[in-house]
């Protein structure tokens, strides 16, 4: 059985998981299970899979030069969206983990700790949306940055359409990104050129 380790909470009650855990401890919640209820994954493909066909051609590659914007910067990064239409009484949260784990957006050699995948799910029959970053980023991208690349994307995305609020959703991961990039050297100790012209230890 798959483990639930690449999800801080389990996808189908929210409460904390143990990693390796293959079971959700508090409602039993397995990936087999939502096999299960979805059946085979869907072909999918990188940057977008537009299942609901809620793109243009147009505005697909529009994203797609916004995505290769966004790895040029950081090319250890690999990004994912899905446009689906999941049925109100799912939680959203449950699909993104099932397509993530299922939807063979990664190699078996990107798998845990080399997983630096932001797959980004958009429901548009619920006008939901959630994002889930791999293994490998999860020390750098926890809830609240991914929260925030979320609010930009709803914001964006009710004013200017889908494809502005999903471009505004990787802009804001590159500023949430080069914000850690920044902070690195100081949560290893280590001197920035800031920190010697401030005479900063």
């Amino acid at each position: 059985m798959a483990a639930l380790r690449c999800a801080v909470r389990c996808p189908a009650c929210q409460n904390p998981v143990i990693e390796n855990d293959a079971v959700c401890r508090h409602c039993g919640f397995t990936l087999e299970a939502a096999d299960r209820h979805f059946g085979i994954a869907p072909a999918t493909t990188k940057p977008v899979t537009d299942l609901a066909q809620a793109l243009s051609g147009s505005e697909k590659r529009k994203l797609e030069r916004a995505s290769l914007r966004l790895l040029n910067r950081f090319p250890q990064l690999d990004v994912a969206v899905v446009l689906v239409a999941v049925p109100p009484e799912i939680p959203l949260s449950v699909y993104l983990f099932w397509i993530f784990n299922r939807g063979q957006f990664s190699s078996a050699s990107e798998s845990g700790g080399a997983n630096h995948l932001v797959l980004f799910v958009i429901d548009t029959q619920c006008h939901r949306a959630a994002a889930m970053a791999g293994y490998g980023l999860e020390p750098f991208l926890p809830e609240a940055p991914l929260q925030i690349c979320l609010n930009v994307y709803a914001q964006t995305s009710a004013q200017n359409g889908l494809a502005t609020g999903i471009t505004a959703f990787w802009k804001e991961l590159d500023a949430q990104l080069t914000k850690v990039h920044l902070q690195i050297p100081r949560l290893f100790g280590l001197k920035t050129s800031a920190d010697e012209a401030e005479g900063s230890f």
